[in-house]
């Protein structure tokens, strides 16, 4: 309903009445009370919008907080290792892993793949490493000092078999990687 219908409809009832001042009383607070409530309603409509989509963006900001955050540990625990290791291939590292679980002799062979530079200062030498006669138990405890290991020694591939001649024991064909700074 248009303002000049509602004004002439008003109009039109108090003047049959004649009270033509209450008529225009009542059209000027009908009119004051619509020019002050409608766009109040309005403006609460497009807050609540507003509040809406930054409460969206926040609960996004936490995310991408909680993300950072997860990965700025990884990044300093890499480097904590990279800090602690003076260990500069997959050689000397599989040694350090090795030696004091005393299975050196059961390592065959250690075979440089490559070494390539990943950033600026980050390098990657890899290297296939062989080992035969492993218990289940020996095994494990590779696997594990590998994982814990002061150095950024990564086991990118394995292999296990059985023997033929001893199927309790297993022979191991891996890929590892070791990170270093340059």
């Amino acid at each position: 309903m248009k303002l000049r219908d509602l004004y002439s409809g008003l109009r039109a009832y108090f003047h049959n009445r004649g009270s033509r001042r209450t008529a225009h009383l009542l059209f000027l607070t009908s009119l004051i009370l619509y020019l002050l409530i409608i766009p109040s309603w309005i403006l609460e409509r497009a807050s609540k919008r507003e509040l809406h989509s930054l409460r969206t963006r926040q609960m996004e900001f936490q995310v991408l907080t909680r993300e950072y955050e997860w990965l700025r540990g990884q990044i300093d625990a890499v480097e904590k290792k990279a800090s602690l290791s003076d260990l500069s291939g997959v050689a000397p590292a599989m040694d350090e892993v090795i030696s004091p679980l005393g299975i050196r002799q059961k390592m065959r062979s250690v075979r440089i793949i490559g070494k390539r530079a990943l950033s600026d200062e980050l390098s990657e030498e890899t290297a296939e490493i062989q080992m035969e006669k492993l218990t289940l138990n020996e095994l494990v405890n590779v696997l594990y000092r590998m994982k814990e290991a002061k150095t950024n020694l990564l086991l990118k591939r394995a292999t296990i078999k059985k023997p033929f001649e001893n199927p309790e024991l297993l022979d191991l064909t891996m890929t590892a990687a070791v990170f270093t700074k340059k």
